[in-house]
């Protein structure tokens, strides 16, 4: 056996009796390679690849490019930490590409840590959150229609309000006064406080009196 296959036996005997009681995938990952050293097979339960499918691949070929920026973010701020003894586990959540194009959400929880010869892995869990994700869309929307309900509502009691009152209007040009004493033609003034618009035309009463030629 060479070294490099015990190195991963040693990680299968560490983390394989966990892994097989979790639907969760646990993983451990090089630092600075970026390559997983360690994947469970639940990881073929939850995006459909095989552990050594996973491990084959480089990391960003796993993670959309946004999620990949964020993680690559994280990792670089836990680093700086862990090299000053301030190590504490970190929770993501990330996008992840799954094997058949598509992409699910998970919760990834992970940590930095030291191995004998000094080298530096981390080790994680990943949980499937999609359907977590899905209810938070969904309230997102329900708060989005209710925002709207109340904008429509507040928009048509403020409406109402201003052509419920007495409104002063001139007996001869029929020009309405607003509270600033500019006298507005009808038109514009319900214009410029509601969202309704104008067509013009004309009555039949008015068409008979001024155009009896048509009538």
């Amino acid at each position: 056996m060479t070294n490099v296959e015990a190195k991963v036996h040693s990680y299968e005997e560490r983390y394989g009796l966990l892994a097989k009681q979790m639907v969760d995938a646990v993983w451990v990952l090089d630092a600075a390679s970026m390559k997983y050293v360690y994947v469970s097979n639940s990881v073929a339960t939850l995006r459909g690849f095989t552990p050594e499918e996973v491990k084959n691949a480089p990391i960003q070929d796993h993670l959309t490019p946004e999620s990949y920026k964020t993680a690559m973010a994280a990792l670089m701020d836990e680093l700086k930490k862990f090299e000053r003894n301030e190590a504490a586990s970190r929770t993501l959540e990330l996008e992840l590409f799954q094997k058949d194009g598509s992409t699910v959400w998970h919760e990834v929880t992970a940590r930095l840590y030291k191995e004998q010869d000094g080298t530096v892995r981390i080790i994680g869990i990943s949980k499937d959150i999609q359907e977590r994700k899905a209810f938070e869309r969904e309230k997102e929307q329900l708060v989005d229609r209710l925002r709207t309900a109340l904008a429509e509502a507040e928009r048509l009691l403020r409406e109402n309000r201003i052509l419920r009152g007495l409104l002063p209007i001139c007996s001869s040009c029929k020009r309405i006064r607003d509270e600033d004493g500019k006298w507005w033609p009808v038109e514009e003034y319900i214009a410029s406080r509601t969202e309704a618009d104008f067509t013009h035309t004309i009555c039949p009463e008015c068409r008979t009196r001024l155009y009896p030629q048509f009538s």
